[in-house]
């Protein structure tokens, strides 16, 4: 058992599922049919169907495919480039693509554990005092392309590279700076790499946040950059939280891209991976980008409305809303069945749950194991946890 207390995860959570909800999960059809309706979308971006059905019953791409429903008008065009480029690139060094995409995975995958929801994002409202709020802003958009983007950047430019079958100096484009990279990234992509207006440089933003190389006067935010030729413009907090957004739908596309591309694409990736690291037996695909939307997508989706989450190591808490009335036997076995994806990844999950179902509260408590071969579910009557004691169905919590 772990010690430590439980992290609240309410907000975090409540985010996710809004998200969700806005891209028509958890609506009435099952859960069966919702991954079906994931798999029709997202067929044409595949030229293996068996990987992504394979990727889906493992609970991959639920939430990005959530994320390009959302944003489909904006990131249709743009992550139908970004795949173009991989399979350009492929057919002109298909061997130094792998092995690049093989070479920065640990990298790639560190960069996707700097999560940050898009809701969570838009609670920063335009009402808090200016101040706080753009302090706020920059702290993320720095955050965001240094520790998310900036990896998934260097992929693209050597994506690019590759496919252009020219290398340009002795540098790798792994080994240049944000600056360097944006830079060429810009001549070729000017409208996605430097976001309008002000048409400044992602690296710009970057450097402005994390130098603070801004200033609050009123309602207006004024931000300067630049070293030999000083640049100025002013913004908006609106405009400001724009660029927050516009910065996180920037990494969640290429991060969406990279994901569908390397499984439709697992078994020459895992071919590459094998040979570059015939010592390293810990080092494999991992397709699990992130644990904690997978868990959310699978709470949504079978039709539960999350209204209290805390965590603390693989034992949960969580306060539900059962939108369709069902006996505590039928939220149990629909539990189970939706996040067998989860436990995939995390092999082992104790799960406490106080689930409100019409004028009734149900109380479950069960744990999951994952063997060498199967996945098992357990009872956990005798849990060490007093739920009902710490969380209480409170209908103002409804989000």
């Amino acid at each position: 058992m772990e010690d430590g207390p439980f992290q609240d995860l309410t907000t975090m959570f409540l985010a996710l599922q809004q998200e969700l909800n806005e891209a028509g999960i958890g609506e009435e059809s099952s859960l069966e049919d919702q991954l079906r309706t994931i798999e029709t979308d997202l067929n044409g971006y595949f030229h293996n169907d068996n990987h992504l059905s394979q990727a889906l019953g493992i609970g991959g791409l639920t939430y990005e495919h959530a994320f390009l429903k959302r944003t489909r008008a904006w990131s249709a065009p743009i992550l139908s480039k970004l795949l173009e480029g991989y399979r350009n690139a492929s057919e002109i060094d298909g061997n130094r693509l792998f092995h690049t995409l093989a070479n920065l995975q640990k990298t790639l995958l560190r960069a996707s554990g700097h999560f940050v929801s898009v809701a969570m994002l838009d609670r920063m409202t335009v009402r808090s005092k200016t101040q706080v709020f753009a302090k706020n802003c920059f702290r993320n958009i720095g955050d965001m392309i240094e520790s998310s983007l900036f990896p998934f950047l260097k992929l693209r430019l050597n994506v690019l590279r590759f496919a252009s079958g020219t290398i340009r100096g002795s540098r790798d484009a792994c080994d240049l700076s944000l600056g360097s990279t944006v830079a060429e990234l810009v001549a070729t992509d000017p409208e996605l790499y430097s976001p309008a207006p002000p048409n400044v440089p992602l690296s710009q933003w970057r450097n402005i946040a994390f130098h603070g190389s801004y200033n609050v006067r009123g309602e207006s935010i004024r931000c300067r950059f630049g070293n030999r030729h000083l640049n100025q413009f002013e913004c908006t907090p609106t405009q400001l939280l724009d660029t927050v957004r516009y910065v996180n739908d920037v990494y969640y596309v290429h991060k969406a891209a990279y994901e569908l591309y390397s499984i439709d694409n697992v078994d020459k990736l895992l071919q590459v991976i094998k040979v570059s690291n015939q010592n390293d037996e810990a080092l494999d695909l991992d397709l699990d980008f992130n644990n904690d939307a997978i868990f959310a997508y699978s709470i949504v989706a079978c039709g539960f409305r999350i209204r209290k989450a805390g965590r603390r190591g693989v034992y949960w808490r969580l306060v539900l809303l059962d939108l369709h009335g069902r006996t505590k036997t039928g939220c149990e076995m629909v539990l189970k069945k939706a996040l067998a994806p989860y436990l995939i990844h995390l092999r082992s999950l104790h799960l406490e749950a106080l689930i409100q179902s019409r004028d009734t509260t149900h109380h479950l408590s069960f744990r999951g194991e994952l063997t060498s071969s199967s996945r098992q579910f357990l009872p956990g009557e005798h849990s060490p946890y007093k739920l009902g004691k710490n969380f209480r169905v409170d209908d103002s919590s409804d989000s």
